[in-house]
């Protein structure tokens, strides 16, 4: 059975799912509610019960279950916890759910060139301009045709709207759909992030017509209304805003090092050439560079290009700039934690339609995840019981301190309650280890679990043998 926490994130993440029976929604709760608690084991497992499990499978297989109500509610459910903020960064990007050694699951489509199955996953995760996880605001999911195998030189011609790259623009519509049922006054300024794949005119175009704000990883050298004719030229010419210090973490054959960067700035007007691109408009935007002029000539140097819709002016400008990409590996966090942690890649299930389903479930517990370790970070000395339920709390504070808590105990902090966690997951807890990864985070979690469960036994019994 789901533990308190679990059910009230359960209902919390998708209480607002529009579904055509009431009963299908209780069923939604206690399953999300039961996966959260044991987000790595199986299903009948998680359900701890067989009428419990049969019930998720049911509910997953149910083709009157809509993908998209499950997404919408979990999307509303973050708009809600990131109405009255002045801005978020709403950070997209793709993860590829690898289905291969799964053969007999109808409706699987290509992965890759080498024959592999699957499909792909498009997220678009809420994470406050702080950097604290809020929640996931929307996602896509679909097969690629077998048939369909464009020229490379063709997709380029195609418009957007007939391309993969569509994503972007769709993320960004889903995670404003995720705010229209708050009141205006409400919302958050969206400052969308992406990888150099977002790189996109469209996109750009898009963001400036609503009035969003866009920090996204540059790939093409772009046209522009200045002397040096390109942007990339147009950035190294301009001043120096700054020379710094940026620790390099140790790589393959690499000891960790310090660099240092010069960070460049420069707005620009981009004039894109309309006989090839007829449809694309100029714009205005801001190129910042990050580029390490006297690397070691045995390392490949530092060099970041962001586009940003925000005027940077100065250091601390940029500063602020870089930082919101800096964010941008938080998304990754939760695909890991989705692959490693949730095992999506292992469930089984028989046709595509019920994958989606489960995904849309699994999606939101490794945002939970993710969640969790950003929230002991950001707030360290909030009281647990703000993420723990009683007696999970209670549960680890008496395995940490062997012997049972007192009555009167306080609860621990975020931050110690994540150490403990991460400790039952394998992390050291030295000083140099810093907090635990979601890695171990999701092993610790499920350790976790058991020993509420034996605490919960513990006290059934000690109950019992006093009245």
């Amino acid at each position: 059975m789901a533990d308190e926490a679990c059910r009230a994130w359960a209902l919390e993440t998708f209480g607002r799912a529009a579904l055509p029976d009431a009963r299908l929604n209780v069923r939604l709760l206690k399953t999300a509610g039961a996966l959260a608690a044991r987000p790595s084991d199986s299903i009948p497992q998680a359900c701890g019960k067989a009428k419990a499990a049969k019930g998720a499978y049911r509910f997953i297989e149910n083709k009157r279950v809509n993908t998209h109500a499950l997404l919408r509610a979990s999307g509303q459910a973050t708009a809600g916890r990131c109405s009255g903020r002045p801005s978020v960064l709403a950070i997209q990007d793709t993860s590829i759910i690898s289905l291969t050694h799964h053969p007999q699951t109808r409706g699987l489509g290509p992965i890759d060139e080498a024959g592999a199955r699957g499909l792909l996953v498009h997220s678009t995760l809420a994470v406050s301009t702080e950097g604290e996880t809020i929640g996931l605001l929307d996602a896509q999911m679909w097969t690629r045709d077998p048939n369909d195998r464009h020229h490379a030189q063709k997709r380029r011609s195609l418009p957007i709207e007939e391309k993969e790259s569509v994503k972007w623009l769709r993320g960004m519509e889903g995670a404003r759909r995720a705010f229209a049922t708050l009141p205006s006054p409400l919302w958050p300024r969206l400052i969308h992030v992406m990888d150099r794949e977002g790189d996109i005119h469209e996109v750009f175009e898009d963001i400036v017509k609503a009035g969003d704000g866009a920090v996204v990883r540059a790939m093409r050298n772009r046209l522009v209304d200045d002397p040096n004719r390109l942007a990339y030229e147009t950035a190294r010419a301009s001043p120096v805003l700054e020379r710094r210090s940026i620790q390099v973490r140790r790589q393959e054959n690499h000891p960790a090092r310090t660099a240092q960067v010069e960070v460049r700035a420069c707005r620009v007007h981009l004039t894109p050439d309309t006989s090839h691109w007829p449809d694309h408009r100029p714009l205005d935007l801001t190129l910042v560079e990050v580029w390490e002029p006297n690397a070691p000539a045995d390392v490949e140097p530092l060099h970041w290009r962001i586009w940003t819709t925000e005027r940077v002016e100065t250091s601390a400008d940029a500063r602020k700039v870089i930082g919101f990409y800096g964010n941008r590996w938080r998304i990754e966090d939760v695909h890991l934690t989705l692959k490693s942690g949730c095992r999506i890649e292992e469930r089984q299930f028989e046709a595509v339609d019920r994958i989606e389903r489960a995904l849309a479930l699994y999606l939101n517990i490794a945002v939970r995840i993710v969640r969790l370790r950003d929230s002991a970070k950001n707030r360290p000395d909030a009281p647990c019981t703000e993420e723990l339920a009683d007696e999970e709390w209670r549960a680890l504070w008496g395995y940490r301190n062997k012997c049972r808590a007192p009555r009167e105990q306080k609860p621990p902090t975020l931050r110690e309650a994540i150490l403990w966690i991460g400790a039952l997951g394998g992390h050291m807890g030295r000083k140099a280890d810093g907090m635990p990864g979601v890695r171990t985070l999701w092993k610790g979690w499920r350790d976790l679990m058991l020993l509420t469960d034996a605490y919960r036994v513990y006290r059934s019994i000690e109950q019992s043998e006093t009245g």
